[in-house]
């Protein structure tokens, strides 16, 4: 599988079939507490700010990149502790 996010350091194990798979993963990780706590622990990103957020900050998030950079960490975090990286 190719790097399914511009800018991710890590390639998600598996081939391009597989992209549908590791996006849900992705996805619904991020809804699961422990998984966000980790991912806080080890990065010092609450990705909860993605979500809440006011009107200003989102448009700040997006002008900066910072909303693309978090998304993108986030990525390579779950696809090296919980989907598998390809080596």
């Amino acid at each position: 599988m190719k790097k399914p996010v511009k800018g991710m350091k890590s390639i998600p194990y598996g081939d391009n079939i597989m992209t549908e798979a590791w996006l849900s993963c992705v996805s619904a990780s991020s809804g699961v507490e422990g998984i966000t706590k980790a991912f806080k622990e080890d990065t010092g990103i609450d990705i909860a700010v993605l979500v809440n957020r006011s009107p200003i900050e989102k448009m700040i998030d997006e002008a900066t990149g910072l909303d693309k950079e978090i998304v993108v960490k986030w990525c390579d975090w779950v696809t090296k502790n919980i989907w598998g990286e390809q080596k």
